[in-house]
Protein backbone atom coordinates (compact mmCIF):
# COMPACT_ATOMS: atom_id res chain seq x y z
CA UNK A 1 0.00 0.00 0.00
CA UNK A 2 3.02 2.30 0.19
CA UNK A 3 2.54 3.39 -3.43
CA UNK A 4 -1.15 4.15 -2.93
CA UNK A 5 -1.28 5.60 0.58
CA UNK A 6 -1.76 9.09 -0.86
CA UNK A 7 -5.25 8.12 -2.08
CA UNK A 8 -6.18 6.31 1.17
CA UNK A 9 -5.11 8.68 3.96
CA UNK A 10 -6.07 12.35 4.41
CA UNK A 11 -8.91 11.99 1.92
CA UNK A 12 -12.68 11.96 1.99
CA UNK A 13 -15.23 10.40 -0.35
CA UNK A 14 -15.87 12.41 -3.48
CA UNK A 15 -19.43 13.56 -4.36
CA UNK A 16 -19.84 10.29 -6.30
CA UNK A 17 -18.25 7.38 -4.47
CA UNK A 18 -17.94 4.86 -7.29
CA UNK A 19 -18.68 3.64 -10.81
CA UNK A 20 -18.78 -0.18 -10.60
CA UNK A 21 -15.16 -1.24 -9.84
CA UNK A 22 -13.84 2.35 -9.86
CA UNK A 23 -13.82 4.28 -6.57
CA UNK A 24 -13.23 7.98 -5.96
CA UNK A 25 -11.63 9.84 -3.06
CA UNK A 26 -10.72 13.52 -2.79
CA UNK A 27 -7.82 15.03 -0.89
CA UNK A 28 -8.91 17.03 2.15
CA UNK A 29 -6.61 20.01 1.60
CA UNK A 30 -6.09 20.13 -2.18
CA UNK A 31 -8.32 19.87 -5.21
CA UNK A 32 -6.97 16.41 -6.08
CA UNK A 33 -9.34 13.62 -7.09
CA UNK A 34 -8.03 10.06 -6.73
CA UNK A 35 -9.43 7.25 -8.83
CA UNK A 36 -8.97 3.74 -7.46
CA UNK A 37 -9.50 1.15 -10.18
CA UNK A 38 -10.15 -2.34 -8.92
CA UNK A 39 -9.80 -3.96 -12.33
CA UNK A 40 -9.10 -7.66 -11.88
CA UNK A 41 -7.29 -8.11 -15.20
CA UNK A 42 -3.51 -8.08 -15.31
CA UNK A 43 -1.77 -4.89 -16.28
CA UNK A 44 1.71 -5.77 -17.48
CA UNK A 45 4.80 -3.56 -17.55
CA UNK A 46 4.87 -1.39 -20.65
CA UNK A 47 1.20 -2.03 -21.43
CA UNK A 48 -1.21 0.84 -22.14
CA UNK A 49 -4.74 0.84 -20.72
CA UNK A 50 -7.55 3.30 -21.21
CA UNK A 51 -10.11 3.99 -18.52
CA UNK A 52 -13.33 5.95 -19.07
CA UNK A 53 -14.78 7.85 -16.13
CA UNK A 54 -18.38 8.82 -16.76
CA UNK A 55 -18.79 10.93 -13.58
CA UNK A 56 -15.71 13.12 -14.03
CA UNK A 57 -15.41 16.16 -16.30
CA UNK A 58 -12.07 17.65 -17.30
CA UNK A 59 -11.08 21.29 -17.02
CA UNK A 60 -8.21 22.96 -18.91
CA UNK A 61 -6.06 22.35 -15.81
CA UNK A 62 -6.86 18.62 -15.54
CA UNK A 63 -3.84 16.35 -15.26
CA UNK A 64 -3.63 12.63 -14.55
CA UNK A 65 -0.91 10.34 -13.27
CA UNK A 66 -0.55 6.88 -11.78
CA UNK A 67 0.62 6.84 -8.16
CA UNK A 68 4.09 5.35 -7.88
CA UNK A 69 5.07 6.30 -11.44
CA UNK A 70 6.82 9.40 -12.78
CA UNK A 71 5.28 9.39 -16.31
CA UNK A 72 8.71 10.17 -17.77
CA UNK A 73 10.54 6.91 -18.29
CA UNK A 74 9.97 3.21 -18.69
CA UNK A 75 13.12 1.47 -17.58
CA UNK A 76 15.36 0.06 -20.32
CA UNK A 77 12.99 1.36 -23.02
CA UNK A 78 14.07 4.87 -24.01
CA UNK A 79 11.87 4.58 -27.11
CA UNK A 80 8.68 4.56 -24.97
CA UNK A 81 7.12 7.74 -23.62
CA UNK A 82 4.75 6.68 -20.82
CA UNK A 83 3.05 10.05 -20.23
CA UNK A 84 -0.51 9.60 -18.95
CA UNK A 85 -3.04 11.52 -21.03
CA UNK A 86 -6.60 12.74 -20.50
CA UNK A 87 -9.24 13.52 -23.08
CA UNK A 88 -12.80 14.64 -22.46
CA UNK A 89 -15.33 13.01 -24.77
CA UNK A 90 -19.11 12.77 -24.87
CA UNK A 91 -19.05 9.39 -23.09
CA UNK A 92 -16.74 10.55 -20.26
CA UNK A 93 -13.18 11.38 -19.33
CA UNK A 94 -10.72 9.05 -21.07
CA UNK A 95 -7.49 8.40 -19.18
CA UNK A 96 -4.74 6.53 -21.02
CA UNK A 97 -1.83 5.28 -18.92
CA UNK A 98 1.09 2.88 -19.20
CA UNK A 99 2.08 0.54 -16.38
CA UNK A 100 5.66 1.40 -15.38
CA UNK A 101 5.69 0.88 -11.61
CA UNK A 102 8.72 -0.78 -10.13
CA UNK A 103 8.51 -1.63 -6.45
CA UNK A 104 11.82 -3.46 -5.95
CA UNK A 105 14.91 -4.52 -7.86
CA UNK A 106 13.49 -8.05 -8.04
CA UNK A 107 10.17 -6.76 -9.42
CA UNK A 108 8.43 -8.61 -6.59
CA UNK A 109 5.87 -7.13 -4.24
CA UNK A 110 7.75 -6.21 -1.04
CA UNK A 111 5.10 -7.54 1.36
CA UNK A 112 5.56 -11.33 1.35
CA UNK A 113 2.32 -12.07 3.22
CA UNK A 114 0.21 -10.94 0.24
Amino acid sequence: MFANQECIYAVRPWVITNEKDTWFTKAKVTNTLYVIIKDKTNWFDGEWKEFVLKSVRATPQTEASVLGQNDKVFEYRPDLHPKTTVKQAADGLHIRAMHTQRYRETRQWPIPSW
